[in-house]
């Protein structure tokens, strides 16, 4: 057999030595060629965010093809590890090679962190025969986002030499670290203190600082501390208190907390803090179970009533008595323990609550009686006493002492006051402003919601058919007149009770005499043309043949101010030769007015007296013309330098454009703003 081989390898041999003198002697030799490529994989794929954590291996390999040498180095607080290597162990020592050394030649390298570090290097250098170059994804921490690098190979020595340092962002290992503090800010060293007695009601401040330990990137997201019972077997323990916070990505965020130790008992205050697991990073948690021992005691004091605060009965009846401390859970029945009375007389109790006083450490006792209290009461001695001999404690056990005769305030309902103008609207409804929101329960147990209110109608008297509650405010009536409501009309509204309408708090409308009723006016215009808001040729154009200056500017602030205003913008209309210039403005939009329909118009106007010449007996200054055929002289006189406010009744014609002109012969300045128009309907 040994013969056999030595004989094929002899064979082989003369003919590779026949081959090459062959193609030497034909010329045809090429010598044989080599293939040089940089590329680089990591297990963390092609992400330009590298991310690692504490006690977890990232896989390096160098898979570039003609490379003369290869390296990996690794800092000395990472290892190198041999594979094949299961996932997710909870610890790698047993495939730790070579510890210590930073260097390796093997094509892949498993790496293992074993300290957080967000700048931590993994470098690579390979020596190649010829140039050549690799592409990778790299994160730009100026941007924040990744882009494109391109690593090249540099002539070294006469060789070509690649070198690229992956930067990897290792997270720690969380580790709970909590600071408890005083009120007064001592530190409590919790390490060195196994006891610490606390009267009911102390508190004291817990702090996570566990996103800030030094050397530590751990960046802990979630925050719990819970004071819970000290059994051994922890479901047999119960919270007095257990808080949560989330840092929402925010690691410079500290987490404060104040507890109140409200239970007597024996307690620790445990502190978690967790890594929440994310895309490229896992779970990380610490629990600390604080090892002082906290002792919650009673309070030194008699629980006793707070004559610092009235007994008062509220507007639903109830009667709530102030007391030094917030009571535990009553148990038993002690209705028969208090004794309410008004002028001597006692009222039985028929319920006893306890409730919390503005979320604090105090509390009320609540009673219901079997009758209430009535606003006449107040005129009386009216009283509660306690016997001392009912199932009443405080939260740390301290029962409630006796008490007698402290004074009730009665509840007397506030009454409704008018807060506003009565004012009716598009649905014919007369409004009424009060300062308190209405019951709508006292308008539909009422047989007459009506009663106590009288109209005032075109001199004689108009007829109330209905009283409701407005659905967009509850502090307003709206009437409803039988004869109705038109534009012409003269209302009043006065009220003389007594009638049944009240309050939420059973207040009743105070009496008024009457007062006037203003007629709503409801534009027909859209606001932008109202107001002039818009640039021209979007709601309004300029239409004039003669020349002149029309703009739409901020409204002027007047020389002369008065009770009439404008703001915003406003139509500017002006004409330096009055004979020969006559600015004119149109609508570019169709009014939608109805044929035959009378409408009232309200504008206001402003002369400059600087820039407006009147002529002696030339009469009104400007028009206004609806459809071109229909004119209204504005005839308001010469007032200069203020805002005025003009109405008008018109009957236009159809529906057709609004047009503004200056007319008079002589050089002016005006302006328009607020333009209104309404239909105006009269009674029949």
């Amino acid at each position: 057999m040994k013969n056999i081989k030595n004989l094929f390898q002899t064979c082989f041999l003369l003919l590779a030595i026949a081959t090459v003198t062959i193609a030497c002697q034909d010329d045809e030799y090429d010598p044989p060629g080599f293939f040089v490529d940089l590329n680089l994989t990591v297990s963390t794929g092609s992400t330009p965010i590298r991310i690692g954590e504490v006690n977890r291996f990232t896989s390096f390999s160098d898979i570039s093809a003609g490379a003369d040498y290869s390296e990996w180095i690794i800092p000395s607080t990472a290892f190198f590890l041999q594979g094949p290597i299961p996932n997710n162990l909870e610890n790698y020592d047993d495939y730790i090679i070579n510890p210590g050394e930073t260097v390796s030649s093997d094509k892949t390298v498993h790496v293992l962190f074993t300290k957080g570090d967000s700048f931590t290097p993994i470098k690579y250098r390979g020596i190649f025969p010829d140039s050549t170059s690799h592409t990778l994804n790299v994160w730009n921490p100026e941007t924040g986002e990744g882009e494109v690098d391109t690593i090249k190979t540099e002539r070294v020595n006469g060789k070509w030499v690649a070198e690229f340092t992956f930067i990897y962002d290792v997270y720690d290992t969380v580790v709970a670290k909590p600071e408890v503090r005083f009120l007064d800010e001592t530190i409590l060293d919790y390490e060195n203190t196994p006891a610490l007695t606390l009267s009911f009601g102390d508190k004291l401040i817990v702090e996570d600082l566990s996103a800030f330990i030094l050397d530590n990137n751990a960046r802990p997201e979630y925050t719990r501390f819970r004071v819970h019972t000290t059994e051994e077997d922890e479901d047999n323990q119960t919270n007095m208190y257990s808080e949560t916070f989330q840092r929402d990505g925010d690691f410079e965020r500290r987490i404060i907390d104040t507890i109140t130790f409200d239970e007597v008992g024996e307690f620790r205050i445990e502190h978690t803090a967790r890594r929440e697991r994310g895309e490229r990073v896992g779970q990380s948690e610490d629990i600390l179970d604080i090892p002082t021992l906290i002792t919650v005691i009673p309070l030194d004091e008699d629980l006793e009533l707070d004559t610092s605060i009235s007994v008062e009965e509220r507007d639903d009846d109830r009667i709530f008595i102030p007391i030094t401390s917030r009571l535990a859970e009553i148990e038993g029945d002690v209705t028969g323990n208090f004794d309410v009375q008004v002028d001597g007389a006692s009222i039985p109790v028929s319920t006893v609550g306890i409730g919390a006083r503005n979320g604090g450490d105090a509390g009320f006792i609540i009673l219901t009686l079997e009758t209430p209290l009535v606003p006449a009461d107040a005129a009386k001695t009216v009283t509660v006493s306690y016997d001392g001999n009912g199932d009443l404690m405080s939260r740390d056990l301290r029962p409630l002492q006796a008490f007698s005769n402290a004074d009730i305030q009665v509840y007397v309902p506030i009454p409704v006051a008018l807060d506003g103008t009565l004012i009716t609207t598009i649905d014919g409804k007369i409004t009424i402003p009060f300062d308190q929101p209405l019951s709508s329960e006292s308008i539909a147990n009422s047989l007459d919601p009506t009663a106590g209110f009288i109209i005032g109608l075109n001199g004689g008297s108009g007829t109330v058919s209905s009283v409701a509650i407005s659905a967009t405010d509850d502090k307003v009536l709206e009437l409803e007149l039988v004869e109705g409501v038109y534009d012409d009309d003269v209302i009043t509204v006065a009220y003389t009770g007594p009638g049944d309408i009240r309050s939420v708090g059973d207040g009743e409308i105070n009496d008024f005499t009457a007062q006037p009723v203003e007629i709503g006016f409801f534009n027909i215009l859209a606001d932008a043309v109202s107001g002039f808001d818009n640039p021209i040729n979007t709601d309004w154009r300029s239409n004039s043949k003669t020349g002149g200056e029309m703009e739409i500017v901020p409204t002027p602030t007047p020389l002369n101010p008065s009770s009439v205003t404008s703001t915003g913008n406003a139509l500017r209309m002006a004409s330096a030769n009055g004979a020969n210039e006559r600015p004119r403005a149109l609508t570019v939009v169709t009014v939608p007015f109805e044929d035959g329909v009378a409408y009232k118009f309200r504008y206001k106007r402003y002369l400059v007296a600087a820039n407006t010449t009147v002529v002696a007996g030339q009469g009104d200054l400007f028009r206004v013309s609806f459809n071109t055929t229909v004119n209204n002289w504005d005839d308001a006189g010469t007032v200069f330098d203020t805002w005025q406010e003009f109405e008008a009744i018109i009957t236009p014609g159809p529906e057709g454009i609004l047009d503004f002109r200056t007319v008079q012969g002589s050089p002016h300045e005006v302006y328009y703003d607020d333009l209104m128009i309404d239909k105006y309907e009269t009674r029949p």
